[in-house]
């Protein structure tokens, strides 16, 4: 399907035009570049490489593992199941994980390279969680790992690094459909003390039906 403007597109690789596009890479690895225009973006199966480009996109990954960048503008990104690199580039950009992202019998790993707090970055787990999972968050070699035990049995199925963050003397606010899920710092050390290689973080969960 292609009309003026606007094109839809079922491919392996392509890049398209600066117009407001629709892509989807159905099955294989595809390599999609949205360029200009507010672009929709799936990657379907497969380990994909997908680019928004300039102007705010909305980018899924679908299954495999993929490799999801929003480029210019505040967009939207999903990276669906696998193990999946995100990077939203500049902008305000939303981080979006839910049901059906994660399964109880995997257990995956989704790195964020470029969270930025001061830019307007969010976090979103939708509807992911259930009433009885567990999120705690720990400090990986100066990097904020969330990780999340879906249903409460001991063993997390899905890890967020978010690359390079640590939060002192602050917080992460991660919106869910239930409320607002609050990771905070608890070191009571001097955040200003260069030895300090680590980071302790406590998880506010909201309640959840």
């Amino acid at each position: 399907m292609q009309s003026e403007g606007e094109d839809g597109y079922f491919l392996d690789s392509y890049k398209t035009k600066d117009w407001n596009d629709v892509a989807a890479g159905q099955s294989g690895n595809d390599t999609i570049y949205g360029e200009g225009g507010t672009d929709l973006i799936s990657g379907g199966s497969g380990n994909d490489t997908l680019d928004g480009g300039s102007h705010q996109d909305f980018i899924r990954g679908g299954t495999g593992g993929d490799n999801i960048l929003g480029g210019l503008g505040n967009d939207w990104l999903r990276g669906d199941s696998g193990n999946d690199t995100l990077t939203g580039g500049t902008g305000a950009d939303t981080y979006y994980w839910g049901n059906g992202d994660t399964a109880t019998d995997e257990v995956w790993v989704d790195t964020i390279t470029d969270f930025n707090i001061a830019e307007g970055d969010t976090l979103n787990l939708g509807d992911l969680l259930q009433a009885n999972s567990i999120v705690t968050a720990s400090d990986e070699n100066g990097s904020m790992v969330i990780n999340i035990d879906l249903d409460d049995d001991g063993d997390f199925e899905q890890h967020i690094v978010l690359d390079g963050v640590r939060v002192d003397n602050g917080q992460v606010v991660v919106n869910t459909n239930s409320g607002d899920l609050i990771i905070t710092d608890t070191d009571s050390s001097d955040s200003s003390d260069s030895s300090d290689s680590s980071t302790a973080y406590q998880v506010e969960i909201p309640d959840i039906d």
